[in-house]
């Protein structure tokens, strides 16, 4: 009932008049008048449009929203469906008005990130232009769906100066600032809407032996060479990492409590799912389909393990299958297996901004040095 009913609802959230107190947006003429070039002097469609008779697809505005209400979990992701291209051109001409009047000042009027008050901001605000994103719930190298970018503008960026939006402006006026802010990069035009990823429907339990499984993941991946065996982001290739367009980046400290991407376990995992665009952050989706093969030279984890540690990751190394026999596997059962190491990588790596512990000092030979 939701999907076939979704039209009528996205229509009311861009075009119905506004009824909630709280909705307070400054809208000029050339926002609620399709037809009325938006801020880069471009006509996104209007009634009279010829261009506007075909329908293209959008993300369902209601189950967007409810996508990320706030629970640790998060249902899986909505098939995109045909909406009326006016509406779709109403909504981001509202947009363009929101954008001018709350995001210009530092995405810049082009969104190319150079607004008036960059400068003076600690992290460089995102180029729109380039259609590269970092939370996603997409494969590595994707672009994000609508519902990611909703997500970004509701709870911003902690850590950084982008605010979360949410409860500053209204739903309305979020949706269809998404829906311009996709404008500025032709990428969104030329790719279509992205497939998301698989993601699961609940957290199972993040316990004792999760965090204990979780870091021999983190070990056998390597996370320790950016993030440092005690998380704190000082790992030995920390010093060289470089972003995509060669600038340097600062593997992230875990032992903090505020995580950009999001507080709750399952943002942890959409992470270490999709990975982090434009950063040296790979995707661990297939990457963790490997067996015992793929670990054959374990000796270069001596120098960050003590011997009680390296007895337990030879152990649990052994008792892997092989890469063939994972990969002989049905699908669905391929991707548990990696779906459970994710799960245990997020319970280890939430636990690192609790403080030393018995297994730190076991397994980190740093902390005895």
């Amino acid at each position: 009932m939701r999907c076939g009913a979704f039209a009528i609802g996205l229509g009311l959230l861009l075009v119905a008049p506004q009824s909630d107190a709280q909705e307070t947006t400054p809208v000029d003429s050339a926002a609620e008048d399709p037809a009325t070039p938006d801020a880069n002097g471009v006509n996104e469609g209007s009634a009279t449009d010829p261009s506007a008779s075909q329908p293209v697809e959008v993300e369902p505005a209601e189950e967007a929203v409810q996508q990320d209400a706030g629970w640790d979990e998060e249902p899986p992701a909505f098939e995109p469906r045909p909406i009326d291209p006016v509406l779709l051109a109403m909504g981001r001409q509202r947009g363009a008005a929101v954008y001018r009047t709350y995001c210009s000042s530092c995405h810049g009027s082009r969104g190319d990130g150079r607004g008036p008050a960059a400068r003076f901001l600690s992290v460089a605000p995102r180029d729109l232009t380039a259609g590269v994103y970092k939370w996603r719930t997409t494969a590595s190298g994707s672009l994000p769906t609508d519902a990611d970018l909703l997500r970004t503008v509701r709870q911003g960026a902690p850590g950084t100066p982008m605010p979360a939006w949410e409860g500053r402006l209204s739903i309305r006026d979020m949706w269809s600032v998404v829906q311009y802010i996709k404008t500025f990069s032709p990428r969104f035009a030329e790719e279509g809407p992205p497939e998301p990823l698989p993601m699961p429907d609940q957290t199972p339990a993040l316990d004792r032996a999760a965090r204990r499984r979780g870091r021999l993941v983190y070990v056998l991946l390597q996370c320790w060479t950016c993030h440092g065996m005690d998380g704190t982001g000082n790992g030995p290739a920390a010093a060289s990492l470089l972003d995509d367009n060669g600038n340097p980046v600062v593997a992230y400290d875990f032992t903090q409590n505020t995580l950009r991407a999001g507080n709750r376990p399952f943002d942890l995992y959409r992470t270490f799912t999709s990975g982090v665009n434009g950063t040296p952050m790979p995707s661990y989706d297939e990457a963790l389909i490997v067996g015992r093969d793929g670990f054959s030279d374990l000796g270069t984890f001596e120098q960050v393990l003590s011997e009680e540690g390296m007895a337990e990751l030879r152990r649990s190394v052994a008792a892997m299958p092989l890469t063939e026999e994972l990969w002989g596997l049905p699908e669905s059962e391929r991707q548990l297996w990696a779906s459970r190491r994710r799960w245990d990588l997020v319970a280890y790596v939430r636990s690192l901004s609790g403080g030393d512990s018995f297994w730190q000092y076991l397994w980190s030979r740093s902390h005895a040095n």
